[in-house]
């Protein structure tokens, strides 16, 4: 399979709408008559996993398959990638490999030697894979006649390492697991440390690990336990090559209490065979200090960061009606801990990705979003930059602790017993904020029972009382509808962004990527006067500190700011999906700018923006 077949293949895989040979050949920046050519052994190949091209006049082509079936065609193309020498997939892992597992110093013709290709390529590739570890704090060197060399913290090399060699894992084979493994390490996990560590011993470093776990009292979690395996892993075959972690004179280390620099200690004892250094040691404990465990630990560190967890949630709570978000001291005290963890993570740079936030987003978008939008009184509070899975671990605990305070409803009627149940699901499938205690027929009915509950009848009652709600006897969707309307207007959850949407911002953008999206976007606003020159700087900045992927093909990329020219919300819709963000994808955009005043109100708007948007081409109703 040639280059240009990947390259055109891997491109129709992230697209979902039609598109004309033309513009793939353009977005791809090759040939057309390049693209025709291959055409036909392009759908060869995609029909030997029965994936079909499907081919309209006027309109252009696209692939007829299921998200399963594109991402198994998807693997298949980076396995592809990986294993021909003249992708760059290929020569960027080979160069990683070089840097991360041998010390002699490899010059720019020497890896264009082994990978025969040009000086020029090469360089082009180093690019890349400096911006890989740039993301982990670790530059490029490169000394004209003495090579190439990492210049960085060897605990930030070793996070390098373990993430690249994780996202390299496509196998579907797993082994069996030995009876000493612990239940912990899926088949999964197992067969990858074997693969990619075999010649340690595995077995016993766990069993260390255990130890340490008994020692410090802790519970880890299934995924901190496999990181904090491949972690040690990893360590003790640096430690063997005499690559160590030196002491870093220009970084102020947070202390780490003496239970885990004592645990630290005896796991690299044990690991290694002999006593390290005590920045070595340092490191592992704060490693083993902010992995995920099972039950909570309570940290002195944490009350600094109660007025700010105090503002942030109560900010999160305005938007949802939830004003009690701030003033229960569990979920205060949660995100205290929270914040403490992410501070030594952000003071010695550590990663500790979970990839949880996809599944969030997916299934919570809307609180994610209005997480993400509040994010500013964090940041500012306590100057740390949270991450996806921070804001997605944050939503989570919110989600939980609504759903175990919510307020208590329940359902009248006068219809018989399956009829009720049946109506009683509607209800609660379409409120769950709302914890129904059951139905009850009108006969039976007691008001001074239900002081404290919300009543939502479908019969008249002779009852007066303020938290009755009356709806037909259907319960239909208008009758649903009417009743939401409702709840928010009794409940003063209605917040005002309409006047956000006053310059009716809605329109297409035809976009290769997300850099060009947004300079799109920029520029139409510059033209309408809604923003200056620096907006398209802002944010990009704001991009690269978390970014605004909400889940469901959806971002927010916003800018609260007091120099904000005019404030507005603007939906963009993307005629073909792009890559956002890792493995997240959009096409549609709600582009957000407010002063601070404003910031509340621009957050409501995602509660009710399914008034004003859906996905069957309809940007307003």
């Amino acid at each position: 399979m040639d280059l240009m077949l990947i390259r055109i293949m891997k491109e129709l895989l992230e697209l979902y709408n039609y598109i004309t040979t033309e513009e793939l050949a353009e977005r791809i920046g090759i040939s057309l008559s390049s693209v025709r050519h291959r055409m036909g052994r392009v759908k060869e190949a995609f029909r030997e996993y029965g994936i079909a091209i499907e081919h309209v006049p006027r309109k252009g082509i696209k692939l007829k398959a299921s998200e399963s079936e594109r991402n198994h065609m998807y693997r298949h193309m980076q396995d592809v990638a990986y294993s021909t020498p003249e992708t760059k997939e290929y020569r960027k892992e080979y160069i990683l490999k070089t840097l991360f597992e041998y010390s002699d110093n490899y010059t720019v013709q020497l890896f264009a030697e082994d990978l025969f290709v040009s000086k020029k390529i090469i360089s082009r590739d180093l690019a890349e894979v400096e911006k890989f570890l740039a993301g982990y704090q670790v530059k490029l060197m490169i000394r004209r006649n003495s090579g190439i060399l990492m210049k960085g913290n060897e605990f930030d090399v070793r996070q390098a390492m373990i993430s690249h060699y994780n996202s390299l894992w496509w196998y579907k084979r797993y082994d069996e697991k030995p009876d000493a493994v612990d239940p912990r390490i899926s088949r999964r996990a197992w067969t990858y440390m074997n693969e990619m560590y075999g010649d340690l011993d595995l077995v016993n470093l766990q069993r260390q690990l255990l130890l340490a776990e008994q020692e410090l009292g802790l519970t880890w979690t299934d995924i901190a336990f496999s990181r904090l395996l491949e972690y040690l892993v990893i360590t003790k075959r640096r430690i063997q090559k005499n690559w160590m972690i030196e002491n870093v004179q220009s970084r102020m280390l947070l202390p780490v209490e003496d239970a885990y620099i004592q645990a630290a200690g005896r796991l690299l004892w044990q690991a290694a065979g002999k006593d390290q250094a005590a920045q070595e040691i340092q490191y592992l404990a704060a490693r083993i200090y902010v992995a995920g465990t099972v039950w909570p630990r309570e940290s002195e560190n944490s009350e600094r960061f109660r007025l700010c967890a105090v503002r942030y949630l109560g900010q999160v709570g305005e938007v949802l009606n939830r004003r009690d978000l701030g003033e229960n001291e569990g979920l205060v005290q949660k995100l205290c801990e929270m914040l403490s963890v992410i501070q030594y993570k952000e003071n010695y740079h550590i990663t500790d990705w979970t990839d949880s936030n996809r599944e969030v987003k997916k299934n919570m978008s809307v609180l994610y979003g209005i997480c993400l939008l509040q994010t500013h009184v964090l940041e500012e509070g306590t100057g740390l930059t949270l991450s996806q899975d921070d804001l997605a671990q944050i939503a989570v605990c919110i989600k939980n602790y609504m759903q175990k305070s919510r307020k208590e409803a329940i359902f009248v009627t006068a219809a018989d017993t399956e009829s009720a149940d049946y109506q009683l699901e509607k209800l609660k499938k379409r409120f769950p904020e709302l914890h129904f205690t059951g139905a009850v027929h009108y006969q039976k009915f007691q008001s001074e029972s239900c002081r404290d509950r919300l009543i939502i009848s479908s019969v008249d009652l002779k009852q007066k009382n303020a938290n009755i709600y009356k709806i037909t006897k259907h319960v239909n969707n208008e009758d649903l509808a009417k009743l939401e309307e409702e709840l928010k207007r009794n409940q003063g959850s209605s917040r005002n962004w309409r006047e956000l949407l006053a310059g009716n911002l809605a329109w297409e953008v035809n976009a290769k990527d997300k850099a060009d999206a947004i300079s799109q976007i920029c520029s139409v606003l510059m033209e309408k006067g809604y923003v200056s020159a620096d907006f398209e700087e802002k944010l990009l900045q704001r991009e690269v500190l978390t970014p605004t992927t909400i889940g469901n093909r959806t971002a927010v990329p916003h800018v609260f700011d007091e120099h904000v020219r005019k404030e507005f919300i603007a939906v963009i819709r993307l005629r073909h999906r792009i890559l956002w963000d890792g493995k997240e994808q959009a096409d549609l955009l709600l582009v957000m700018a407010a002063s601070p005043g404003r910031i509340l109100d621009a957050s409501g708007f995602l509660l009710d923006c399914k008034e004003l948007y859906s996905r069957d081409g309809k940007i307003f109703k």
